[in-house]
């Protein structure tokens, strides 16, 4: 074998691989990939929500939208490859 050879991806890897693909077009990106999971994150999306509380509150919701802007959340999800192939969700949460 060459050093130019790709090595071949195993099963579980090119399903992992697709389904981050999948996700990627929803605003998700790859933090770290390691074995047979993956840790991916996004940052919330909601500023017209954000943008009609400012007005029905005359102002007073910037407040919050403040806070949020010095103390941001992400969501992150773990994927994780099972011995058959399958990815499922291990974990999703909200980060501070």
């Amino acid at each position: 074998m060459t050093p130019d050879t790709e090595l071949p991806l195993t099963y579980k890897e090119r399903q992992l691989y697709a389904a981050i693909a999948r996700l990627s077009t929803d605003g998700w990106r790859l933090l770290s990939v390691g074995g047979d999971r993956a840790t991916l994150t996004r940052p919330p999306r909601n500023g017209l929500v954000h943008a009609f509380m400012v007005l029905i509150t005359f102002g007073l919701w910037m407040i919050f939208i403040i806070y949020r802007a010095l103390h941001p959340v992400e969501d992150t999800m773990v994927l994780e490859v099972n011995k058959v192939g399958h990815v499922r969700i291990v974990s999703r949460n909200s980060m501070m």
